[in-house]
């Protein structure tokens, strides 16, 4: 999935409001956590993160 202008977008094409999505899944709060590996390290950065 990825998100791009206010829409998530699946891997065949499909999209659809970030807002509808949501939506269907809590009509409360959503508590979201992102992670972001910079260009350049490798992918078990984010691993080595959580090892300490």
């Amino acid at each position: 999935m990825q998100l791009s202008e206010g829409k998530l977008i699946a891997p065949d094409g499909t999209a659809e409001p970030l807002e509808q999505a949501v939506s269907r899944v809590t009509k409360g709060p959503l508590e979201v956590y992102a992670e972001h590996i910079p260009q350049g390290l490798p992918p078990a950065s984010m691993e080595k993160v959580y090892q300490g």
